[in-house]
């Protein structure tokens, strides 16, 4: 499995959230908070990873075979459509909590392959207003994804 693959998993799930769909959950596409398809977005992008060998030799079963475990970290950027602040955190609210209980139920995130554990929102930025001359006001909170990944490998020397 690769990051582009695991994202694909988390954008799966969140589309499967009340409010969220293809057209209004994205993989790093900005150019759909202007198209009006809706009043909340998410907008996947990559963030930071760290890769550590995690087992080796005589513990996985073959003395030239070492197990990595790669933590991938996705930010979920939460838009909804600034209407007025007490319906519109509301907003916000629910669909935050979508997410948060959509990854408790599945921390697999859907992964049928057994690579990806451990798949949940692990914190979330302040919320705050996002206003460009001439485009829709919006709220904004990014929501951190973290999920595990293992690999196996075969040591070459």
């Amino acid at each position: 499995m690769s990051y582009a693959s695991g994202e694909a998993l988390i954008l799966t799930q969140i589309q499967s959230t009340d409010g969220f769909n293809s057209r209004n959950a994205v993989r790093g596409i900005y150019a759909v908070l202007n198209s009006g398809a809706a009043k909340s977005y998410a907008i996947l992008r990559p963030s930071s990873f760290t890769n550590e060998q995690t087992g080796f030799g005589a513990a996985l079963g073959a003395s030239h075979k070492a197990q990595y475990t790669v933590t991938w970290t996705t930010v979920c950027e939460l838009y909804v459509h600034l209407r007025d602040y007490g319906s519109s955190l509301d907003e916000l609210a629910d669909r935050r909590q979508e997410i948060i209980d959509r990854f408790n139920a599945y921390p697999q995130a859907g992964d049928t392959t057994s690579a990806i554990e451990d798949c949940s929102v692990i914190s979330a930025g302040d919320v705050y207003e996002i206003a460009n001359q001439g485009t829709p006001v919006f709220l904004k909170q990014e929501l951190v994804i973290q999920w595990k990944e293992n690999t196996y490998v075969t040591i070459q020397e």
